[in-house]
């Protein structure tokens, strides 16, 4: 079985502004865990879309691996949910959603806040 891997940084984790220190970016990250993305800025919906986009597009059975926010994007689309982090994913966690025409999860190990 030949499997062909692609790193895409568009995936990566969410980045808070540059220009904070780390206690800073923690405030910054614990603020937008609570947020809707409707309240944030046009960057980071694109940033979001991005990763919606990617998704959507792959073909047959793929593998992901992102952080937090990543999941909760795709988790979130398949939901239809607005706010960032509708679930708290477990550390390590395999999360399975179909794309398509309908998203849906077909297994999480995640809960809800």
């Amino acid at each position: 079985m030949e499997v062909s891997i692609t790193i895409e940084p568009a995936i990566a984790d969410i980045d808070p502004p540059a220009h904070m220190e780390a206690d800073e970016a923690w405030r910054w990250l614990d603020w937008f865990t609570r947020q809707t993305w409707d309240d944030l800025p046009t960057e980071l919906q694109n940033w979001r879309d991005n990763i919606v986009r990617i998704a959507g597009s792959l073909f047959g059975d793929a593998m992901l691996v992102t952080h937090m926010a990543g999941i909760n994007i795709l988790l979130g689309r398949a939901i239809s949910s607005r706010q960032t982090m509708p679930f708290w994913p477990a550390n390590c966690s395999i999360n399975v959603i179909e794309t398509g025409d309908r998203w849906r999860i077909v297994a999480s190990a995640a809960s809800c806040p």
